[in-house]
């Protein structure tokens, strides 16, 4: 009886541990995810993209520099 009594006893305790475990490694990762979203909208706020206000590079952007291109027109279009 006793033997039998110990062997239900290591079955509970052992099952009630890897519940609790289980669940406590969810809820972590529930409040891990939380705090990295709370980083990143943080550290993603006050940034600035410092590209924005440059001046093109392009230097031929508002001059036409193919002088042909209105000379031929294609008779198979």
């Amino acid at each position: 009886m006793d033997k039998k009594f110990l062997i239900i006893f290591i079955v509970v305790v052992l099952a009630v541990a890897g519940g609790a475990y289980f669940i406590g490694q969810n809820q972590g990762y529930k409040a891990a995810k939380q705090d990295q979203e709370k980083l990143v909208e943080k550290v993603t706020s006050g940034t600035v993209n410092p590209v924005e206000n440059l001046p093109s590079a392009n230097p031929f952007e508002t001059i036409k520099t193919n002088p042909f291109e209105g000379l031929y027109k294609n008779p198979f279009k």
